[in-house]
């Protein structure tokens, strides 16, 4: 898709018996003597977007995870990032998300926001800030 400047990422597993556990999970069950989740299966989709017209970049991501024991998990993510100069400042860095993450039946909802700029020959000064309805 490189005539569009975009990509498209698709990933995902499927553990097929209820009693498998990957490392991740091994390691919490014996770190804390317990298993937190017990996953079935998840796949992603990811969509990266130049837009050169507006000097920005689009991200989305959608993610599926399902278990043994409790209801599926869903995550939505809109990333939306910009290089810029102001003033003598060059190569500001603006980025903004919004994201979803849906669990049994309630709605996580929020954004993040996050500007850096560069200060001096190898330092940066950044803020960021987050909201949560």
């Amino acid at each position: 898709m490189d005539d569009y400047d975009s990509q498209v990422t698709f990933a995902g597993y499927r553990f097929s018996e209820r009693n498998y556990m990957s490392m991740s999970e091994y390691l919490d069950a014996r770190t804390y003597g317990t298993r937190n989740s017990n996953s079935k299966e998840m796949y992603t989709i990811t969509f990266n977007q130049q837009l050169r017209d507006l000097g920005m970049s689009a991200y989305l991501n959608y993610n599926h995870q399902t278990y043994w024991d409790r209801p599926a998990n869903d995550r939505y993510n809109l990333t939306l990032s910009r290089y810029f100069d102001l003033g003598r400042f060059r190569n500001i860095s603006l980025s903004l998300t919004a994201y979803r993450n849906k669990f049994n039946g309630n709605n996580d909802d929020g954004m993040y926001m996050s500007l850096s700029l560069p200060w001096g020959k190898n330092g940066s000064l950044s803020y960021s800030s987050s909201y949560n309805p």
